[in-house]
């Protein structure tokens, strides 16, 4: 069963949002035709006064996920993009009576949620942002002209009576001087003047119905009788209503709200397999200069530049992969059930473990000794045997590295707010760093003589320019141990008769 969307009215022609595509229908008959196919999401759809364009939110499904307007004939055709403004808060508000869009978005303005009203030719040509501040719906009357602000979805927060709720206001006679209109104890959405009375959605009774008054906002009437389901996203041509409930359409005229019969054949594509290559990879760990292993969808697999991707571990399907570690030599995989696989660069099993240590979710290899981390906040070596290294009783310990010497440095909580770097050489625990602040991301040097890490403690206030307070912007910073005896810090020098010299890093 379809569910249907976003409706508007011309004439004897309504269009509709379902599976996220844009579809037109007349009304007497019940099979739609669809006018996109896989174009994104489809939002906001607006017939033009004279009935022969479209306009309609594109909301990309991936990537950036931004939003822009775009129109297309009623009759089907081209699509054509009207908006650039490279916002994921573009969307249509409607068309002015002289056939211009009226787009609202926060493009070149500060905030996201500072959001103006321009106006667009469809034909082409530059946005004119109008001085009508945050509009976010508009309904041009005979006598009157009706702006709101606020106007976002009922369902979105349902009986919102707070500051932020939809609000109306009014200019009457057209002399651009507006006035609050309607006083409800309610959020209000979807204003349309028909036939001289101001109609709009309120949820002020509880459940979202359409309601109408005069143009002086007095005669309150109720339309609707929904019990189950909001009206949402009403429009009209003028002389009718239509609006969606529940996922149907309803056709509101001479005073009755019907159910429309709309049989809308769908592919079931809401249904079907999605993919975001670039967001599924679950983990990676680099094997060489120009190899890369790494975890796609629960399958590993080690990768490069100039061969196709070879595949790792078990790839039919019954296994899947969490985790992937390698030090170059091997590729240490830990699959869903906890079992750990180790693979040399040719794909061949060397090993399979089944360390009992409860959920994993952390490790790494060097040569022959693996690090683990759980759950539980605890931290192992596995090599000759199963040694329990350290424990946090704070969190997860699963910022560690392991170089190719066997060191093992790991980043551990030690309160609610501080963590420390601690390093294991030789089989013999050490402290690097207090716990005064946040330290993360431990890391050797290549030949062991330098432990490199981050820290939250670049403690430089600054006046903030927009609000009246100090901030501390850029408080992580770079650091670096020294790890060996008479090896230098790498912000010395020696110049001339051996004199020390600060030098930057």
């Amino acid at each position: 069963m379809a569910y249907l969307m976003y409706p508007d009215i011309h004439g004897e022609k309504i269009a509709f949002a379902s599976e996220d595509d844009l579809w037109v229908m007349k009304l007497g008959e019940s099979k739609p035709t669809r006018l996109t196919s896989g174009f994104g999401a489809i939002t906001k759809i607006k017939f033009s006064p004279k009935g022969d364009l479209i306009a309609f939110t594109r909301l990309q499904i991936s990537g950036n996920s931004a939003a822009e307007v775009y129109v297309i004939p009623t009759e089907g055709g081209n699509v054509k993009r009207v908006t650039f403004f490279g916002s994921p808060t573009t969307t249509v508000v409607g068309w002015t009576p002289e056939g211009k869009l009226l787009v609202s978005s926060d493009f070149q303005t500060p905030f996201a949620a500072w959001r103006d009203l321009f106006e667009v030719d469809p034909n082409g040509g530059e946005p004119k942002r109008l001085n009508l501040g945050p509009v976010t719906a508009i309904a041009y009357g005979e006598k009157a002209f009706v702006i709101g602000r606020n106007n976002y979805d009922l369902t979105y927060w349902k009986r919102y009576k707070g500051g932020t709720r939809g609000v109306f206001w009014i200019d009457r006679g057209y002399k651009g001087e507006f006035v609050k209109f309607l006083e409800l104890d309610g959020n209000l959405n979807s204003p349309m003047w028909v036939d001289g009375r101001f109609y709009f959605v309120s949820d002020h009774e509880g459940i979202g119905n359409l309601y109408s008054v005069d143009i002086e906002g007095k005669d309150l009437r109720k339309h609707t009788d929904m019990k189950d389901f909001y009206v949402r996203n009403a429009n009209t041509d003028g002389k009718r209503i239509v609006f969606q409930s529940g996922g149907e359409i309803y056709l509101y005229q001479e005073g009755k709200a019907l159910k429309l019969d709309i049989n809308v054949p769908i592919s079931g594509k809401q249904k079907q397999e999605f993919f975001d290559e670039g967001k599924s990879f679950n983990t990676f760990s680099p094997f060489s200069s120009d190899q890369i292993a790494v975890i796609n969808r629960g399958r590993a697999y080690l990768l490069s530049w100039d061969s196709a991707p070879i595949p790792i571990g078990d790839i039919s399907g019954n296994s899947r992969y969490k985790i992937v570690s390698s030090d170059g030599e091997s590729i240490l995989l830990v699959r869903y059930d906890d079992v750990i696989e180790v693979y040399d660069k040719d794909g061949e099993k060397k090993a399979e473990l089944k360390p009992k240590v409860g959920m994993i979710t952390g490790a790494k290899i060097s040569k022959s000794r693996i690090v683990l981390s759980n759950k539980r906040g605890d931290l192992y070596l596995l090599s000759d045997g199963m040694k329990l290294i350290d424990h946090s009783d704070y969190g997860e310990i699963t910022d560690f590295t392991i170089n190719q010497n066997g060191w093992i440095t790991y980043s551990k909580q030690e309160d609610l707010e501080t963590f420390s770097i601690w390093t294991i050489i030789d089989d013999k625990k050490f402290r690097v760093t207090n716990a005064t602040g946040r330290d993360f991301c431990p890391t050797f040097s290549n030949d062991g003589k330098y432990l490199f890490f981050l820290s939250v403690r670049h403690f430089d206030p600054v006046m903030d320019e927009m609000v009246f307070a100090y901030d501390f912007p850029a408080a992580t910073k770079p650091f670096v141990a020294v790890m060996k005896k008479g090896v230098p810090s790498p912000f010395l020098s020696m110049e001339g008769d051996g004199e020390l010299n600060l030098k930057g890093l």
